[in-house]
């Protein structure tokens, strides 16, 4: 457990010295290689189409949720799986519900 989230001038002056030390192992990157990075999603986007072996549960949802997302129509089961997938992974772009929330606020 860390006791204070402040670092003692003693540790400030170690990792310094621990960032001061050159490392052949991994150099720097020049601004040159840095323009030519791209996300793996973006140059490799096969590695991210990955079809999921379903699951099946039971879970309780509040009603009030299940109404909305069953109001949009038939896939409303894909559709909380989508949301789910964002909260956790962060990357499913779901936003057609996220704005029609925001236009009833």
């Amino acid at each position: 457990m860390i006791a204070s989230k402040k670092l003692s001038a003693e540790r400030l002056e170690e990792l310094a010295r621990i960032n001061a030390v050159p490392d052949d192992e991994n150099p720097e990157i020049i601004e040159e290689q840095a323009k030519k990075l791209r996300l793996a999603r973006e140059s490799h986007p096969e590695w991210f189409r990955v079809k999921p072996i379903k699951q099946q549960i039971t879970i309780k949802i509040d009603k009030d949720i299940l109404e909305a997302l069953r109001a949009d129509g038939k896939g409303y089961q894909t559709r909380i799986n989508t949301i789910l997938r964002e909260a956790v992974f962060g990357n499913s772009g779901y936003t057609h519900r996220e704005s029609q929330m925001d236009s009833l606020k």
